[in-house]
């Protein structure tokens, strides 16, 4: 069954749902939320803790914010968010351009298992390649602290 909610939390950029799971949550007040809209790093930035391998996602405690970086010309760029739920599973929408999961669509996912660890983070398709048609990859290092950190 569809619900209000889940069709909400789909419409919403992958941050942004983040965030209204915070404002939902009691964490943050409307006013928070609305200022923080759009802007990934109230969640967890590049200087937060990271997640290095598949073992440090499946010890992350439930309620974690999570956010994906790419590092472009020297600058770390968020490219995602998710919310931790505990024993390597993570909640979040447009999750595929992380490697995992669909392109529209809130849904819960094994990261510990379902994401391509590697060189302390993850290894995201960003496309394939014209000329081979090969798929290309893209560092990206994951970063967190705990949702309550936003309030």
């Amino acid at each position: 069954m569809t619900t209000q909610e889940y069709l909400m939390l789909s419409s919403l950029m992958c941050w942004d749902a983040v965030m209204h799971v915070a404002l939902l949550a009691g964490v943050i007040d409307d006013a928070k939320y609305k200022s923080s809209k759009g802007r990934p790093d109230t969640l967890a930035n590049s200087a937060d803790i990271q997640v290095t391998d598949a073992g440090a996602m499946a010890n992350l405690p439930a309620g974690h914010a999570l956010v994906f970086y790419e590092t472009k010309n020297g600058i770390p760029v968020p490219i995602h968010a998710m919310i931790s739920i505990g024993g390597g599973r993570a909640a979040g929408n447009k999750n595929d351009c992380v490697g995992v999961g669909k392109s529209v669509g809130w849904e819960v996912l094994d990261l510990s298992a379902g994401l391509s660890w590697s060189g302390g983070g993850v290894q995201a398709p960003l496309g394939a390649n014209p000329t081979t048609g090969q798929m290309v990859h893209r560092a990206v290092k994951v970063h967190h602290r705990p949702i309550t950190g936003m309030g």
